[in-house]
C-alpha cells in the first residue's frame, strides 16, 4: 500500500502528463519535488 506522499506524488506526475496544470501550477509541483529530492530550498 503506497504511502499517501507517494500517492500525491503519483496524481502531480498524472496531472502533469495530462497537460492540465497551467505553468505556475507545474512549476510548483516540480518545486514540491525538488523539495523533497533534497536539493536546494524552494524559495
Amino acid at each position: 500500500m503506497p504511502t499517501s506522499d507517494e500517492r500525491r506524488n503519483d496524481n502531480y506526475l498524472k496531472q502533469s502528463g495530462r497537460k492540465q496544470l497551467t505553468p505556475r501550477q507545474r512549476r510548483r509541483a516540480e518545486k514540491k519535488k525538488a523539495a523533497r529530492v533534497g536539493g536546494r530550498p524552494a524559495r
